[in-house]
Order: C-alpha cells, then structure tokens, then sequence
C-alpha cells in the first residue's frame, strides 16, 4: 500500500459506519396517502387536535380525505395512526375513523450454520392503516330558555 492510504480506508470505514448508525436512528419511514373527498375550493384551517375513532360518528360530519399508510416492519399502530392524525390536521380535519390491519408474510425457512439445521422463522408483520379524515360540526347550541318566575 502507498503511505496515506490506510489512514484514508479507516476514514471511509467510520464515515460509512457513522451513516449506517444514523440512518438507524431516523427509523422507517412511511408515506400518507391522500385521496380528497372535499369539494374543490373548500379549505378548513388546520387543526392541532385530531381524535382518533374507531366507528363513524352519529353526529353530523363532513368527509374532508381518504387516508392510507402502510408501515415498514417493526413499525407499530399507534405510530402510523400518529402520522395520521398529523396529515388530517393538517387538511383541516378534526377526527379520524381508522380501521387497522395487520398483513403477517410467509413463515421463512433459515439455515442455521452453528447448529447445521433448518430453522423456521416466522412470517414479519406488517401494519396497514386506513382512515377518513373527517371535519365534526359543532354541536347546535341550546336554545336559551326563559326565565321561570316563581
């Protein structure tokens, strides 16, 4: 080897361990799919808080999106429900009716070389979630009552 290169092949080897070590550590990632329902035109301030619903709800609503994300393995529910919530606040929606679904793969068949068998490993699961974005209206105020004179 020429002087000055093993230093520089130690120097790549920590800059490509450094990467790998961060890339760790930003976690996957998955993107929102949007379909939206809302008329053209129409726009809802975004909102901070957005509750998360498992059915539709009884008081009146209005559909703003259709929202769909799928996780990489590992990933949980609640973190694909959380950028969820994110994106439908940020189109303006107040709730999310969400329905979750797990997709398990194939079990996998290994080899393990320590103990010279065939070992079988279970299927990775797989976290999709799908949701409607919607926007609640405000419930009716109640009509102010007379004072009861005694």
């Amino acid at each position: 080897m020429t002087p000055g290169v093993k230093p520089l092949m130690w120097a790549a080897l920590g800059l490509a361990v450094a990467s790998a070590l961060m890339a760790g550590c930003a976690g996957p990632q998955s993107a929102v799919q949007v379909q939206m329902l809302a008329p053209a035109g129409s726009s809802n301030a975004p909102q901070s808080l957005v509750q998360v619903l498992t059915a539709a709800p009884e008081s009146p609503y209005a559909e703003v999106a259709r929202l769909s994300i799928t996780g990489a393995p590992g990933m949980t529910a609640a973190q694909l429900i959380d950028a969820l919530q994110k994106k439908a606040g940020a189109l303006g929606a107040n709730a999310l009716v969400v329905d979750v679904q797990t997709q398990t793969g194939p079990a996998q068949l290994q080899f393990n070389s320590a103990g010279g068998q065939y070992e079988t490993q279970p299927g990775i699961s797989v976290v999709d979630v799908k949701a409607l974005a919607i926007r609640m209206k405000a419930a009716a105020a109640a009509p102010e009552q007379a004072p009861v004179k005694p």
